[in-house]
């Protein structure tokens, strides 16, 4: 059976102030596209929103945006699998400058996400594409 995008997600509801979405990532999860998601529109059809994953050996990390169903690579940069590291998409207070953080460090440099589809939607959660995708220390703040 195919997915649909919809359940690749485990997201709720949060608050309109949502500064930073992050994750920490188990290892045996290394070599499958996994993370967190927010300023998502939608749970059961999203179509905009912004995706923060590791991918392949789990030495890539990304930001992503998916704005009307088309995605736009924000950030692919290099980082060494670190276990049970936490990834984060963190939203500077009041901008609309997003960061992408792994293992408590800023990768790749501070991207602007002003898109009307994303930048006031209050939905977020995590990301994966295989159903045994374990996380830890979940924090949407």
């Amino acid at each position: 059976k195919n997915l649909t995008l919809s359940e690749l997600f485990l997201t709720r509801t949060v608050p309109s102030t949502t500064t930073y979405i992050s994750a920490s990532l188990t290892a045996s999860q290394a070599v499958q596209a996994c993370g967190v998601v927010g300023w998502l529109d939608s749970a059961g059809t999203p179509a905009n929103f912004v995706l923060a994953y590791r991918v392949g050996t789990g030495n890539t990390v990304i930001l992503a945006k998916c704005v009307a169903g088309v995605y736009t690579e924000l950030i692919n940069a290099s980082a060494a699998h670190v276990a049970n590291a936490p990834l984060m998409i963190k939203r500077l207070s009041g901008t609309n400058t997003f960061q992408l953080w792994y293992n408590n460090a800023q990768v790749g440099t501070d991207q602007t996400i002003s898109d009307a589809g994303i930048i006031s939607n209050t939905i977020a959660g995590l990301f994966s594409t295989q159903a045994g995708a374990t996380f830890d220390n979940i924090t949407i703040a």
